[in-house]
């Protein structure tokens, strides 16, 4: 068995759309499958300097594939974020372990630290938050004790955050649950010099 972390392009658009459709959720709530989301698809495997995707392969077939954006702005300096991830092999709980999974992530952070993105925000349901800073502090891949993590904002059932970042961890579509914008800064000590 053959397997690899890749940077994806369009060859894969059909495998990505196939994966994404069978598990479509944004920051923990299932979403449905549009024409928007195969656009965003579409997009995310043009890689550019402001974001790439890139996939789990297993003998030549995706198993699960994230993309990430990058961006800079006057208030934070250079951020970043994991815009999308789909995978077929996700149980009934998400975690940094399963290997699929964990590879992807720990590849993620390597691409950003490796380009001096310090600073990585997310989006996730209050309901799973608990669930997901427990996978955070367990996981084997070595993110716990590098970056501190800070909650920035809480946006309300069916609200349009004011910020745009925000709005975008949100898959740009209001949620019928409360959701956590939260943001980790890997810590000096870990920082490329």
């Amino acid at each position: 068995m053959s397997t690899e972390i890749a940077i994806l392009t369009e060859e894969y658009l059909e495998q990505c759309i196939d994966i994404a459709k069978a598990k479509a959720k944004i920051s923990g709530i299932r979403t449905e499958f549009t024409q928007k989301t195969q656009e965003f698809i579409t997009g995310c495997l043009t890689p550019n300097d402001k974001s790439c995707s890139i996939g789990y392969i297993e003998d030549g077939a995706l198993h699960s594939w994230i993309s990430l954006g990058f961006a800079e702005g006057p208030k934070d300096g250079k951020v970043w974020a994991i815009t999308a991830l789909y995978t077929r092999d996700i149980g009934n709980y998400f975690s940094f372990n399963n290997l699929k999974i964990g590879l992807l992530t720990k590849k993620a952070f390597e691409i950003a630290e490796g380009n001096k993105y310090y600073t990585y925000y997310y989006s996730i349901s209050n309901r799973l938050e608990r669930v997901y800073e427990t996978q955070w502090k367990k996981n084997k891949l070595g993110f716990h004790g590098r970056y501190d993590m800070s909650l920035v904002a809480v946006i309300p059932p069916n609200t349009k955050p004011e910020s745009e970042i925000y709005w975008r961890l949100m898959g740009q579509e209001l949620r019928p649950e409360s959701i956590a914008i939260k943001c980790r800064v890997l810590k000096p000590e870990f920082r490329e010099q």
